[in-house]
């Protein structure tokens, strides 16, 4: 957590896909998502209690993370299972 610029609980107020791209490994279709989140708490960083921010993330490909005692949920695809 030395290396973060921000260590916060928070709360997702919302999650949007804008964008789905192939990754140039796998060729698979992966989205990339927008979730806006409202801190509750912030340990670090320079936002208070209940300021707003923005995170971008993109799915990883199947078959990235090697299978054990912790699984990853994958989310809907921009509206398709």
């Amino acid at each position: 957590m030395e290396d973060s610029d921000l260590v916060a609980l928070v709360r997702v107020i919302s999650v949007t896909c804008t964008s789905i791209t192939k990754d140039p490994q796998t060729g698979e279709q992966l989205p990339g998502y927008l979730a806006k989140l409202r801190v509750i708490e912030a340990s670090k960083g320079d936002v208070r209690p209940g300021g707003e921010v923005l995170v971008t993330f993109r799915a990883i490909p199947s078959g990235a993370l090697a299978r054990g005692p912790c699984s990853t949920i994958r989310a809907r695809r921009c509206g398709r299972t």
